[in-house]
């Protein structure tokens, strides 16, 4: 992830033949991150104590693009 540490997500949902991976905003915010938006809502920090472990990428869909990769 951003902060270079691999992290596991628990809880959350595989959708067989979907061709991206999802990440529920709530099941992180349930499992004690927050998030923050840049004040030109371009940019998303995930965060977990003050540390920004996750940064998205708005796109023109309105998806926020993780920067970053999933390991299978």
């Amino acid at each position: 992830m951003f902060d270079g540490i691999e992290r596991m997500l628990r809880g959350v949902r595989h959708v067989p033949g979907l061709r991206r991976n999802l990440i529920s905003l709530g099941v992180l915010h349930d499992g004690g991150m927050v998030f923050r938006c840049d004040r030109d809502r371009k940019t998303m920090r995930i965060m977990e104590d003050e540390v920004t472990v996750m940064i998205g990428e708005r796109t023109a869909s309105h998806l926020y693009k993780l920067q970053g990769s999933t390991i299978a």
